[in-house]
């Protein structure tokens, strides 16, 4: 099984009660995860280090390395708290998967596995043929993007910045254009609740963001719509596949991550 990956979490108050019963799935079904090395980055203004180590009681055995995010106490992320695609806390914790694991992972490729992820059935679950070919990214499939104008801004991003990301605007803008007022646009992408990175790639797309939008930010506030739109405009592999055949399934909040947990555990 492939094994040159590490693990990237991002925390703030609510994701670490949700880890507090996914963490014991993943013990439970998925243990050699527990040998792979961690990088754990939380949100400063809400939780510590400490606070972590005794919600999981890791083995003292594990590799684990907390980072504190923002990188600078003093940023601050835009946003509105009304709209979930535009919610400030939403956007600093999803910057954080984009740029904590380019300066943070020494391995090949990195892992993102979302707080709300329950494992089950199968710990050989990954198939290395996945990254023949160093793929940029191996993750779920998707359907569709929200908002509806997320990838048009992604292109005007790289049409305002041509000179600065040479890499994206020597390619054609993806130019995906919703349907008169749809909420979204319609088209095959990745949805990053299990997903891999290429540590490479990643590298490349956090200096991107940040020579364009500033030291810990993002073009818009989506990390899995960012680096798909980077990868997809370079040309770069994309490698889908399926986490509820792998024994992943995802759970929308807290109640039903802790119905979930005890159902699989029992």
């Amino acid at each position: 099984m492939f094994t040159d990956y590490t693990i990237v979490l991002g925390l703030d108050k609510n994701h670490l009660a949700q880890l507090s019963y996914s963490w014991q799935t993943w013990q439970a079904h998925k243990p050699s995860l527990m040998k792979q090395p961690f990088v754990i980055f939380y949100d400063r203004s809400e939780i510590t280090a400490n606070e972590i180590q005794l919600t999981l009681k890791p083995k003292a055995s594990m590799k684990i390395t907390y980072v504190p995010w923002p990188q600078s106490e003093s940023t601050t992320f835009a946003g509105n708290s009304a709209s979930k695609w535009s919610n400030a806390q939403r956007y600093k914790m999803l910057a954080g998967f984009v740029h904590v694991p380019a300066i943070t992972v020494h391995t090949q490729y990195w892992l993102k596995i979302d707080t709300d992820m329950i494992a089950s059935e199968m710990d050989d679950w990954i198939d290395s043929s996945w990254f023949e070919f160093r793929p940029a990214i191996v993750s779920p499939p998707w359907g569709y993007t929200k908002p509806a104008n997320q990838m048009l801004k992604l292109d005007d991003w790289v049409e305002q910045n041509k000179d600065e990301i040479p890499l994206l605007s020597q390619n054609k803008p993806l130019n995906l254009v919703p349907e008169k007022g749809a909420n979204k646009v319609k088209h095959k992408r990745i949805i990053s609740y299990v997903s891999f990175y290429n540590t490479a790639f990643s590298r490349v797309v956090s200096q991107m963001a940040e020579r364009t939008c500033g030291k810990d930010q993002l073009p818009v506030p989506s990390q899995d719509g960012y680096v798909w739109y980077c990868a997809a405009r370079m040309g770069t592999q994309i490698r889908t596949y399926s986490a509820k055949k792998r024994g992943w399934s995802w759970n929308n909040g807290l109640n039903a991550v802790r119905a979930e947990a005890a159902r699989v555990l029992s």
